[in-house]
């Protein structure tokens, strides 16, 4: 099977006759070196999570998105999409898998398991906030979120009638939620910290048992991730020090919506592009 290093942006492009537009500026630092959907299969659809880490030149050029892409939209002539920053991580399609999935985003409760502090964490808390679901952060003290980030947060749920919580205790930080959501434990540009790392998030780690501490086992309940995910022994570090943030019993469970969530992210770009490129009024 050959992999193709087709990411959501770039298969969203394709998909709808944009690559070659020349008025759509697409910045997808985000899954540059890895695969957002494609075409090998495992059970029916799957989204490859292989592919050649980020390198620093990458990395690099992430932090300077980050910095340059709220100035630059101000001056553009052609329309910008920044599917990924260092801060924030947009265009994930978590809460329309959600709705997809329950046939409602009312009395939801989203719980983030992991490093809190990162983009994919930043922008799911404020997502949960705008559309009023109940969104708890399940991180050591160290991995907290920013607190200014968190203060806007919960500023935006308090408006839409929810709230926000921060737990270091995952067992009783994801009770009663509906949704567990992880991301990897080592953010691009801190590889030198896998160690130290894995060690601190071990006990954060999603797998059944924590699945059962919601309370919602037999009810509703779901898993997701933004994918690249650690939760078999296919990478050299599993192999290592086995699953990471998620086991493969939970990956691989009726639960997880993981892949829904990929293909979704790929329709939710299309439409971005479609917007983008077309006249309003014939939308």
């Amino acid at each position: 099977i050959v992999h193709k290093d087709l990411d959501g942006f770039t298969l969203g492009q394709q998909r709808t006759g944009s690559e070659d537009a020349g008025d759509v500026l697409a910045v997808e630092a985000g899954q540059m070196a890895h695969t957002a959907m494609d075409g090998t299969l495992h059970h029916d659809r799957r989204a490859v999570t292989v592919g050649a880490g980020m390198d620093a030149g990458r990395t690099e050029l992430l932090q300077r998105v980050g910095l340059v892409a709220p100035r630059a939209a101000a001056n553009l002539l052609v329309t910008g999409d920044n599917g990924m920053a260092v801060s924030q991580h947009g265009c994930d399609a978590d809460l329309l898998t959600v709705q997809e999935t329950f046939g409602s985003l009312k009395d939801v409760t989203v719980a983030y398991v992991g490093d809190g502090r990162n983009n994919v964490a930043n922008s799911l808390m404020m997502g949960c906030a705008k559309a009023g679901v109940r969104y708890v952060c399940c991180a050591p003290a160290s991995l907290r979120p920013d607190e200014a980030v968190l203060a806007e947060a919960e500023e935006v749920a308090k408006k839409n009638g929810v709230d926000i919580r921060v737990s270091e205790d995952p067992v009783k930080g994801v009770k009663g939620a509906n949704v567990l959501y992880t991301d990897v434990w080592v953010s691009m540009g801190e590889e030198d910290k896998t160690a130290e790392r894995i060690k601190l998030l071990k006990p954060y780690q999603i797998n059944m048992d924590l699945m059962r501490a919601t309370g919602n086992i037999d009810g509703k309940l779901m898993f997701l991730h933004c994918l690249p995910a650690f939760h078999d022994f296919n990478t050299d570090v599993t192999k290592e020090c086995g699953a990471l943030e998620v086991t493969d019993e939970v990956f691989e469970s009726k639960y997880s919506k993981v892949f829904d969530e990929s293909e979704n992210r790929m329709h939710t770009i299309k439409a971005l592009f479609v917007s983008a490129l077309c006249d309003r009024a014939s939308i």
